[in-house]
């Protein structure tokens, strides 16, 4: 059977970090999450975190279904001083979508949270870690699994139990948290 890309809907074979495979069901592909969506305007306020004087950049993804696209350019904000800031990120709203916030470092920007469904903006008020690379094109999807009556969504952006699935052959070194296409 020829490789082809993975769409939504189909049954791929999935191994994971013990060198378990087990199929999923796509529910979400990067392509179909869209476009990287456009540069967020950034503000910030001097209550309501813990965020303390720097310059903050944050960019963001769309996520639908799983999938997740490229993330958009980085919008700043320079917040002069005190410890009690937060940085509230305008999002597109955009129906259906919720959106993957990376931020805090400009350069190397990293999973602070997710939006929810709809949502119009985010506020970092420096609770969250960062943690988790900014999304690249290499394939993602989003996909599920029936694991003991439940179903365990995988891909959603800074998981760390369920990873986002990467294209890529089931064999040889750095093989794991990946799907093979078939």
């Amino acid at each position: 059977m020829p490789l082809r890309d993975a769409v939504i809907g189909d049954t791929v074979q999935w191994r994971n970090a013990r060198g378990e495979t087990m199929n999923v069901i796509v529910t979400g592909t990067q392509a179909g999450a869209g476009s990287a969506p456009a540069q967020p305007a950034v503000a910030n306020s001097g209550t309501g975190g813990t965020l303390t004087a720097a310059t903050y950049s944050y960019r963001i993804s769309r996520v639908r279904g799983g999938g997740e696209s490229l993330a958009s350019t980085a919008g700043t904000t320079v917040v002069a001083g005190g410890t009690t800031n937060k940085c509230t990120i305008t999002l597109p709203g955009e129906a259906g979508a919720q959106y993957a916030i990376y931020g805090r470092t400009g350069g190397s920007e990293l999973f602070i949270g997710l939006s929810a469904i709809g949502a119009t903006s985010f506020d970092d008020t420096g609770a969250a870690t960062p943690t988790g690379a900014v999304p690249t094109t290499d394939g993602r999807i989003g996909a599920r699994v029936f694991h003991q009556g439940s179903v365990h969504v995988l891909g959603l952006p800074g998981t760390a139990t369920w990873p986002l699935l990467k294209a890529t052959a089931l064999r040889g070194a750095g093989s794991t948290n990946r799907y093979l296409k078939r």
